[in-house]
């Protein structure tokens, strides 16, 4: 009889994954609106285990059992860094794992209430995308509205019941499989906002777990890969205008490990043409222009070509060498420039600059041009 009942707990054992766990915790210690709980029924994993697999199997999901009351905690914001920690330590090569973590990193990153933990979910959001390709940050679509609540949860009415058959709930037919893929079409072709993408990548994340990832399966996988990107480019890009500089600084961070070097020019270019960026963003910017280079040329539709796109960085590099307030921006802007403009002037005197610049103003357009 111990026999038996040890391996039936070993057979639930699969059903509980560590995300699970992760995902849990982070909903019982935050508020709709992104603020701290001060008490929460948080759980480890094999407690999380026994009242959410275990329990439910043989006594019904309604047991007192599977309930547990909420505890005090002193320090709810510490707390969520902790969790988001373990959250970073999953295994982003398994694809559940990786979905669970870009949807709570992504709402933590925009919603929660620390600057400490919004910032963190920025590197941990980072990590769990470097796996699905260049993504651009940028907010939904501006030439159609964005799709409300009502349209959403229609389309994600409509995937559910058209996975019934892959769950062996009714006939797999040609009838089924057209169902399918008007389905999976959709809900691609929604134009999300980042609530709408989490929501949506929750209810693809949940079915791919059940159907499988490969096979027939595979179509929801790569859903659930979408829907990732549009839950990491809407994230970062709202992180990028957060009130706080260190937020800020951190989406900088996230934005060239899921875009690419090439960012950084837009963003240059962006931060110094707006009053009021704040030293630490600018220098952040400096910081990986420093690190791996002026971007000569950019992926971006609408880009300039390389050449002027190249000048323009020099000349934003300039304004900052020469013009900004913080002795320490100037001083990291002369090291910029030292190291990228080709000059051979490594100087952190401001008039050095300002007379390389009137140099190279003075030869624009000609054939001695000078670099």
């Amino acid at each position: 009889m111990r026999a038996a009942a040890l391996a039936a707990l070993l057979a639930l054992l699969p059903a509980c994954r560590t995300a699970d766990v992760r995902a849990w915790n982070l909903e019982q210690l935050h508020t709709a609106d992104g603020h701290h709980h001060y008490s929460a029924a948080l759980e480890g994993t094999w407690e999380y285990f026994f009242r959410h697999v275990f329990v439910p199997s043989i006594a019904g999901s309604t047991s007192a059992l599977a309930k547990k009351e909420a505890r005090g905690i002193k320090d709810p914001a510490e707390t969520c860094l902790d969790e988001l920690l373990e959250l970073n330590a999953l295994d982003v090569e398994d694809r559940y794992s990786r979905a669970r973590m870009i949807q709570w990193s992504s709402r933590l990153a925009v919603g929660d209430s620390s600057l400490l933990s919004r910032e963190r979910a920025l590197y941990v959001l980072a990590r769990a995308a470097a796996g699905l390709g260049r993504i651009v940050p940028l907010p939904p679509a501006k030439d159609r509205p964005v799709s409300d609540p009502d349209a959403l949860s229609s389309a994600l009415g409509s995937l559910v019941a058209s996975v019934r058959p892959l769950l062996g709930m009714g006939e797999w037919d040609a009838t089924a499989e057209a169902d399918f893929a008007a389905a999976l079409e959709l809900v691609r072709g929604l134009n999300l906002d980042l609530d709408g993408a989490r929501r949506a990548l929750d209810v693809a994340c949940g079915l791919a777990a059940r159907v499988g990832w490969e096979g027939r399966g595979s179509a929801v996988a790569a859903l659930v890969a979408d829907l990732e990107r549009t839950c990491v480019s809407r994230s970062i890009a709202h992180a990028l205008t957060d009130d706080a500089p260190r937020t800020q600084a951190a989406a900088i961070d996230a934005s060239e490990r899921v875009a690419g070097h090439g960012v950084l020019a837009g963003l240059l270019l962006q931060a110094t043409e707006q009053e009021g960026t704040s030293a630490l963003v600018m220098g952040r910017i400096l910081e990986r222009l420093r690190a791996g280079g002026l971007v000569r040329e950019s992926p971006e539709p609408g880009a300039p070509p390389p050449a002027e796109l190249v000048e323009r960085q020099l000349e934003a590099l300039y304004r900052v060498a020469v013009h900004r307030e913080e002795p320490e921006l100037r001083v990291a802007a002369m090291r910029v420039l030292s190291a990228v403009s080709g000059s051979g002037i490594h100087s952190l005197r401001e008039e050095d600059w300002q007379g390389w610049w009137d140099l190279r103003a003075a030869h624009a357009g000609t054939p001695e041009a000078l670099p």
